[in-house]
């Protein structure tokens, strides 16, 4: 994502990214380029889960998942790497079929929360800040300041596990 690419989890959901103009005064305008994940709408229908629908323009190019990339940076096959990321899903799939709380951790990216049927995704500072180095500080304010996204920020990588038992913390 670092790469302005969008990469999409099939049957899972995307991460992209939304453009936003912020206009600075005296006409010109400041464009931002803001993280999203969109779980997938089968995905969410299946399980009854209520999320935010992005309007992701074209303009992002997106990829399915490199499992080779992953590879690359860890000791295991490609293989190894595909069957990993595919039986987290199902233990995911699972969590959520039985009406688990889930909290879905993205190493240097942020967190996946879903609480009660709702899906919220909260993106790490430090990854907004590297995905658009430039405008990074405008969209961790603009996020904080709005009502709607304000809880889609984390300041940091908070290793807690949640106090009940109710509750599925995946890596």
């Amino acid at each position: 994502m670092k790469q302005s690419k969008g990469i999409i989890i099939p049957g899972f959901g995307t991460f992209s990214f939304i453009h936003k103009r912020i206009d600075v005064g005296n006409n010109k305008f400041l464009l931002l380029q803001r993280p999203v994940f969109a779980i997938s709408e089968k995905f969410a229908q299946t399980h009854g889960l209520k999320f935010t629908c992005y309007a992701v323009n074209g303009s992002i190019p997106v990829h399915p998942l490199n499992y080779s990339s992953i590879q690359t940076n860890t000791t295991y096959k490609r293989d190894q790497v595909e069957q990993c990321v595919k039986h987290v899903l199902q233990v995911f799939n699972r969590s959520i079929a039985g009406q688990r709380n889930v909290e879905f951790t993205f190493s240097h990216i942020g967190k996946l929360h879903i609480r009660n049927g709702k899906v919220k995704m909260k993106f790490f500072k430090d990854f907004i800040s590297a995905v658009d180095e430039n405008a990074g500080k405008h969209i961790i304010e603009n996020m904080c300041n709005r009502p709607y996204t304000c809880d889609s920020v984390m300041s940091d990588r908070d290793g807690a596990r949640p106090s009940t038992s109710s509750n599925v913390v995946l890596p």
